[in-house]
């Protein structure tokens, strides 16, 4: 199985791949809906500048799980999109979006 591939690491860099994988996520989720990050923080409630610091290269932090799941409601996708690697999984635009 792929994943098994993370149970080899050391757990520092396998939560290091996750921040990254949710910045990048982030990142490109609002980008697809064509949001600026002024947008997306008039939307959610979340301040400009922390989105801004979540989606930037090498952010060590994640967001709490209350902003994943407001960012995510805004955004129409599940909140665990955020944290999939693209080439884990093979999801269909309906998959994707959450819709039926």
């Amino acid at each position: 199985m792929e994943t098994e591939k993370y149970f080899d690491l050391p757990i520092h860099t396998y939560l290091e791949t996750s921040f990254q994988q949710v910045c990048l996520n982030l990142a490109r989720y609002r980008k697809e809906r064509d949001l600026t990050q002024e947008e997306l923080a008039e939307l959610t409630g979340v301040s400009r500048d922390h989105i801004a610091h979540l989606e930037a290269p090498g952010s060590a932090s994640l967001p709490s799980m209350d902003t994943v799941f407001t960012i995510a409601y805004h955004l129409h996708i599940p909140a665990y999109m955020f944290y999939m690697r693209e080439e884990d999984w093979n999801l269909t635009e309906d998959e994707e979006t959450g819709r039926p």
